[in-house]
């Protein structure tokens, strides 16, 4: 039915994270919103909806920085 994209940021114009957000109609006809976020950042993230945690990502260590890009990585579990 509707929706949107958005860049979030903290302390400049690249984003930390982004939201999707999704308005579309139940079997029953009501409608409902949904969310996907993405983190962009190697920095720890939380989402708060209504005082409430409902997303978060954790500091992913190291981050490279590239002439026109960055390179993250997180060391994998064994």
């Amino acid at each position: 039915m509707d929706g949107g994209v958005f860049g979030l940021t903290s302390n400049g114009t690249n984003p930390d994270a982004m939201l999707v957000l999704e308005l579309h109609t139940l079997r029953t006809g009501e409608a409902e919103w949904l969310f996907g976020i993405a983190g962009m950042t190697a920095g720890g993230l939380s989402v708060k909806f209504d005082d409430k945690e409902v997303w978060t990502k954790p500091y992913s260590g190291r981050a490279e920085s590239f002439e026109n890009w960055s390179w993250f990585w997180e060391k994998g579990t064994e």
